[in-house]
């Protein structure tokens, strides 16, 4: 129960892991590089970071 709150960020950063390996593969195959997509799982690791800086790994209660 504790997690539950991440599993949103957890399948977003996968959506993004399997849109970040496609456009390498879109490289490899017709050398346009997209950066911000290839970057873009770093987003939902640092937005994990922050938030639980921010407000514990306990959730968002702030109480």
């Amino acid at each position: 129960m504790i997690v539950r709150p991440m599993v949103i960020v957890f399948w977003v950063h996968t959506a993004l892991v399997i849109a970040s390996w496609l456009s390498l593969l879109w490289y490899i195959f017709k050398g346009k590089y997209f950066l911000a997509i290839h970057l873009s799982p770093l987003a939902t690791l640092l937005f994990y970071l922050l938030s639980t800086f921010l407000f514990g790994s306990g959730g968002l209660d702030l109480a």
